[in-house]
């Protein structure tokens, strides 16, 4: 991996054989060794995990969902979660995600009226993902993986520790992406304002 580049996936594969001694492979095509398939396995299940947690790169508001001609709304195939603003909809609906459709649980039907403005939580690639989301994901599905074919309780500890540390400079960008403050935590605000 060159120093001037993003973290691809076959980087975040080879990171993570390398927490078992393995070498690290040239491609992700083809036939390729049992580990590496259960590293490819493992970095997708983290991927997941921590997309569906909802961050500001991965969800919209206002994102238009347009009806079928038979009124269905069909959601994204990459589609997480979808919600509505109670303010708009003054609790109308009730959606969620069933199959490839939205579905309204308060009306107990797939059939809208109208065409929909969400907020939408989706999964992306991993090469779609902002760099320090992609290095946090990597040093948790290494962790993971090493765990999972050494279990070694010392190389987890030390893992962990690099792992925190990305999720820490996630945070503290998705802070900044977002422009919140501390005064977007209602205890904070609370206890600041005595």
């Amino acid at each position: 991996m060159s120093d001037t580049t993003k973290t691809t996936r076959l980087d975040a594969i080879n990171t993570m054989l390398g927490t078992i001694g393995e070498a690290p492979v040239e491609t992700l095509d083809g036939s390729v060794p049992v580990d590496v398939q259960t590293a490819k396995s493992v970095l997708a299940e983290v991927l997941k995990e921590v997309l569906s947690q909802g961050w500001h790169f991965n969800t919209e508001n206002d994102y238009p969902l347009t009806r079928t001609a038979e009124n269905k709304i069909i959601v994204p195939s990459n589609a997480i979660h979808v919600d509505l603003n109670d303010d708009i909809y003054r609790n109308e609906l009730d959606v969620i995600i069933r199959g490839q459709y939205l579905y309204d649980r308060k009306n107990h039907t797939y059939i809208f009226e109208k065409d929909l403005k969400v907020t939408i939580m989706q999964l992306f690639d991993f090469e779609e993902l902002p760099e320090l989301v992609r290095n946090y994901i990597k040093l948790r599905a290494a962790r993971v993986f090493q765990g999972r074919i050494l279990g070694s309780d010392i190389a987890a500890r030390e893992a962990s520790v690099g792992e925190l540390m990305a999720l820490v400079a996630m945070k503290q960008d998705e802070d900044a992406q977002a422009d919140r403050s501390v005064f977007d935590n209602y205890s904070v605000y609370r206890a600041l304002d005595r």
